[in-house]
């Protein structure tokens, strides 16, 4: 039997916007301990989260107008090992705790657009988490039915990169051992 997904039993993806500085002391010294707690903010409360997103949300907060090779260098020197990549992807940052066997954390929509992100935003551990959820509600679908479900619920159009994302995702080793694919057909392994 087939569950409604309009239900919202996840949490809902809410953007951590850092209170900032001024533009003008963003490359002092004096900015590094301020500029490290406003990553580690965003960080712990939205991460997994696109590093790049991270960098750039900060750099506006502090009013600043481009986000440059030497923005970027700046904000990159400032990432503790604590806050490092985890993952299949490099280009995300989080708390290994975070996400991962087990876990199925993801964050979904809402009717808030800051609740939407693209599907290249969202780490392919997050995307295999959305998956696993949508095939807990059906006996089994095929991988295009399941990815538009899966860009449904985090907000994003159905697209050739969506499905390619997330075809990876089912590749992750804690998301491949959950599941049974046959043909184009997948569904939940019966343990």
């Amino acid at each position: 039997m087939e569950h409604s997904l309009e239900e919202h039993e996840y949490q809902i993806y809410s953007p951590i916007i850092p209170t900032g500085g001024y533009a003008r002391d963003f490359f002092l010294p004096e900015s590094d301990d301020e500029l490290s707690d406003q990553l580690a903010i965003i960080i712990d409360g939205e991460g997994p989260i696109l590093k790049s997103v991270v960098m750039k949300r900060l750099a506006k907060a502090w009013g600043l107008g481009r986000f440059d090779q030497k923005v970027k260098a700046r904000l990159s020197s400032l990432f503790s090992d604590s806050i490092s990549a985890n993952g299949a992807e490099e280009d995300f940052v989080w708390h290994e705790a975070r996400i991962g066997p087990k876990t199925y954390h993801f964050r979904g929509s809402c009717f808030y657009p800051s609740s939407r992100r693209k599907v290249q935003e969202v780490c392919v551990e997050e995307l295999g988490n959305v998956a696993l959820y949508v095939l807990e509600s059906v006996d089994e679908l095929n991988v295009e039915e399941l990815t538009r479900r899966v860009c449904r619920i985090i907000g994003t159009s159905f697209s050739a990169l969506a499905r390619e994302r997330i075809n990876r995702a089912l590749r992750i080793d804690f998301i491949r051992n959950e599941i049974h694919i046959d043909n184009d057909m997948i569904k939940l392994s019966k343990l």
